[in-house]
């Protein structure tokens, strides 16, 4: 549990946006992990998992960052589920991408598919971004 104190407030505010990144970091890692079972093309293949690489670098490093800043404060085994989140949503995502195998759709319609679920992807982190900021500066506001 959360201390009591002067900064109670702020750590709690951190807790609950980990728990909000968190969230949405897995919904969004399921969903790429799926446009990934999905995907034929080797070309796209090579180029989406150097692009996934640095993607899931950078995810880690801000999930990190959160875990860090509220270290003290949330128990042990509470930071490893979420450490075992994000490293199991991806390959979940590619299992039933790759059991979905969309061979019965024509090709355009496969690239609708996969250019619908990059976009809802992109639409989940910049909502969380865009949530995040406008919260601290109503909060800040007298």
């Amino acid at each position: 549990d959360i201390a009591v104190g002067p900064d109670s407030d702020k750590i709690r505010k951190m807790v609950e946006d980990l728990n909000m990144l968190e969230l949405l970091m897995a919904v969004h890692s399921v969903i790429i992990g799926l446009n990934y079972g999905v995907m034929k093309s080797h070309n796209k293949l090579v180029v989406y998992s150097v692009a996934l690489c640095i993607h899931q670098f950078f995810e880690a490093v801000g999930l990190g960052f959160y875990l860090r800043q509220v270290d003290d404060h949330i128990p042990r085994t509470k930071k490893l589920w979420f450490v075992f989140i994000y490293a199991m949503t991806i390959p979940l995502g590619v299992v039933v991408g790759c059991a979905l195998q969309l061979d019965t759709l024509p090709k355009t319609s496969q690239d609708w598919i996969q250019g619908g679920l990059d976009g809802v992807t992109a639409g989940i982190l910049m909502y969380h971004s865009v949530a995040t900021l406008t919260a601290d500066k109503k909060i800040q506001l007298p």
